[in-house]
């Protein structure tokens, strides 16, 4: 009974791994298409080879792990699920509930105002590592010497130099985070809040009308 369970498993998770490796082939095949086509796409064109790349890199994983078996594809699936999308994704809801709740809707939801705190924090980190003020008055300028960016790969542009730098620091980037979000949610709101409305004071409000958050 046991043995003809294992079996039956076994058939379903490769069959699946078929499927899977099929779906991954026909994406790849279409985009590697589009690209001899000409046909005009909306981004860095650089992102279509990546996007065929990583297609390719999945292939080549299920196509092992399923030789390997059941078992092995049921735990690349559930590492692939915690590893790339369940802990930062709660981490990043945990943190949008905190930050409504200490500085209020406006704040939380204006993407110039958590631009400006990104920089800020961006700026201490530089700061932390050894960066001085001349050169950071000099990046600046070079930056906005030129046009602006898309904000979807600016952001994954920041999560690669965040990487890197863990890296070269010897350190988790992941733990960082989880530790950050852990010790700012076990503070008091009206301490963030404080912060937050002397920043505000000192000039870096640059949401309409500006709203104080948290009310004691």
């Amino acid at each position: 009974m046991i043995g003809a369970f294992k079996s039956r498993t076994r058939v379903s998770m490769e069959g699946f791994a078929s499927n899977l490796i099929r779906e991954l082939r026909w994406a790849r095949k279409e985009l590697r298409e589009l690209v001899s086509m000409g046909v005009e796409i909306d981004g860095d064109p650089s992102e279509l080879d990546g996007s065929i790349y990583m297609l390719q890199c999945l292939v080549d994983s299920v196509r092992k792990l399923r030789n390997i078996g059941a078992g092995a594809l049921v735990e690349f699936a559930d590492f692939w699920s915690l590893a790339t999308i369940a802990p930062r994704d709660d981490r990043q809801a945990k943190t949008a509930d905190w930050c409504a709740a200490a500085f209020g809707e406006a704040h939380a939801s204006s993407v110039p105002q958590r631009a400006v705190r990104f920089l800020e924090e961006a700026v201490e980190l530089s700061q932390a590592c050894g960066v001085d003020r001349a050169m950071a008055h000099q990046l600046v300028d070079y930056i906005f010497d030129r046009p602006p960016g898309e904000p979807f790969q600016e952001l994954g542009g920041v999560g690669v130099t965040t990487l890197a730098l863990a890296n070269a620091l010897g350190v988790s980037a992941d733990q960082a985070e989880a530790a950050e979000v852990a010790r700012v949610l076990a503070k008091p709101l009206k301490h963030f809040a404080d912060r937050n409305a002397a920043k505000n004071a000192a000039g870096f409000d640059v949401t309409q009308g500006g709203q104080d958050g948290f009310q004691a």
